[in-house]
């Protein structure tokens, strides 16, 4: 693989947008890094700021006009380096580019700790998914418990279940008209 080096507060674009994912170069070794040929690095001058041109890469309008520009065969199309030397961007002031800059950060920061906090909702859900639907709830709503009330439990194909759960094939909820239908997801029921 051939590499390239980089400098701090550089910018990297894959050629390839299918990937396309920004990547800024900080605490750099020396304050050099190395990547791949396979990256625009986009690196702002003393009277720009790099913040803002890191959300210009981010831009839909640049992403989708890029995409427009690739060149080389299927599988392989790459956006050249010549579609930065055409793509248009307005001129704004230091001060506004740092301004803007700072809100896309907020956004940005704020989009973070969502994801990060979808992320352990759904661990949360995957935990108790799996308790309610091998312990199920007592009469009061509360999570059984196989530990303090046994007798509450038998065993089964799945592990401990409630005494009062049977398991069950997919055919035999088809049979209790529990499930009414199994598609293969090829065909819609009226093409059947």
């Amino acid at each position: 693989m051939v590499t390239r080096p980089f400098r701090r507060e550089t910018y990297s674009l894959p050629k390839l947008p299918r990937a396309w994912k920004t990547a800024r170069a900080v605490r750099l070794e020396n304050g050099v890094g190395f990547g791949t040929t396979e990256f625009h690095v986009l690196r702002a001058k003393s009277d720009a700021d790099p913040r803002f041109i890191f959300h210009w890469t981010q831009a839909e309008t640049l992403r989708k006009q890029a995409e427009t520009q690739m060149t080389g065969s299927a599988g392989q199309r790459r956006v050249p380096a010549e579609f930065f030397n055409r793509f248009e961007i307005p001129l704004i002031g230091i001060d506004e580019q740092r301004y803007i800059a700072k809100i896309l950060d907020t956004v940005d920061k704020v989009i973070q700790i969502t994801e990060a906090l979808i992320a352990k909702h759904k661990q949360l859900k995957a935990g108790l998914l799996h308790h309610l639907l091998t312990r199920g709830i007592d009469k009061n709503g509360r999570l059984r418990d196989p530990l303090r009330h046994p007798e509450q439990f038998k065993d089964s194909p799945l592990g401990l279940i409630p005494k009062e759960w049977d398991v069950l094939t997919i055919e035999q909820c088809m049979q209790r008209q529990i499930i009414i239908d199994i598609q293969d997801g090829n065909l819609a029921p009226e093409n059947k």
